[in-house]
């Protein structure tokens, strides 16, 4: 009788304020198998390596790319304190606990710089040199992508805390701890807040007017410091784009006058996003640090 093995696979882990996805990746960057629960309030190690066996139907685990919400350690491969994740995450090795399960590579990077890779690799912004991706729902993230790869600085982009109102306008308190950011003017959670019902039931369009104006400022913002091709935008909130855009179009004419307008567009990858991108993140990991060029 004649064995065979069964090829080794990557599997590929989005975790979510409620909910967490793990796949396994099949042929030209998609998806074979993936099971979707509810994020693990207890136990998440335990929790994941059920899902990761459910996916991978036996074969052996090549390598594990994961996409966290932040605050997240990179070189320590390390979920912080997300505030939208039970503290049984808080302070948890993602990488070093996988790694110690399946021995093989483990990437943890932030899922708003995954959705960024994705979006440039796959989706709406091939081809381009520098794309910002700003993904809008319960809170605001960003990431960047320069000819390919992330652009990270020190720690991570946080265009979703850049300040638009100063502290002299007493503006609105932001879960960063500061005031006056995108996050705490735009955000699902701000939104709720300050109007009293889910932002996805929200349907005054003056609303959805004054969240493209704000968004128009942080764009304008964001072209007059890095100039890029193009801004894609995603996340929840993105079910609004046609009462969002006419006003953020607006804004961003009135104040970009020095640079040409970028191209502003809706993410076109969805829900596979983060899922995506953590498997470009996976990947690079495989190839050679290039310079940039």
């Amino acid at each position: 009788m004649t064995h065979t093995t069964a090829p080794p696979c990557d599997i590929l882990i989005d975790i979510g304020g409620t909910k967490t996805v793990v796949a396994r990746g099949g042929t030209e960057h998609s998806l074979a198998k993936s099971v979707k629960h509810p994020t693990p309030q207890e136990d998440p190690i335990a929790a994941l390596v059920r899902m990761i066996d459910e996916v991978s139907e036996e074969q052996p685990v090549a390598g594990i790319g994961i996409g966290v919400p932040g605050p997240f350690s990179r070189p320590e491969g390390m979920v912080v304190n997300p505030p939208n994740l039970s503290p049984a995450w808080w302070n948890l090795r993602l990488r070093d606990a996988l790694h110690a399960q399946y021995g093989c590579p483990v990437t943890v990077e932030n899922d708003a710089n995954c959705a960024a890779l994705a979006e440039a690799a796959y989706g709406a912004g091939v081809n381009e040199d520098l794309v910002v991706y700003y993904t809008i729902s319960t809170g605001v993230g960003t990431g960047i992508v320069y000819h390919g790869r992330l652009l990270i600085g020190r720690h991570d982009t946080e265009g979703g805390h850049q300040v638009l109102i100063p502290p002299h306008l007493n503006p609105p308190p932001c879960t960063c701890g500061g005031a006056g950011c995108l996050e705490a003017l735009i955000g699902g959670r701000s939104l709720a807040d300050l109007h009293g019902l889910e932002a996805h039931k929200l349907e005054d369009p003056a609303v959805w007017s004054g969240v493209g104006e704000w968004l128009g400022m942080a764009m304008a913002n964001t072209t007059a410091i890095l100039d890029p091709n193009i801004i894609i935008i995603g996340g929840g909130l993105v079910a609004h784009w046609a009462a969002i855009a006419p006003s953020l179009q607006s804004t961003m004419k009135q104040l970009i006058h020095i640079q040409p307008l970028p191209r502003i567009v809706v993410e076109r990858l969805g829900a596979e996003q983060t899922l995506l991108g953590a498997w470009r993140c996976l990947e690079d990991s495989r190839t050679p640090v290039q310079e940039w060029t």
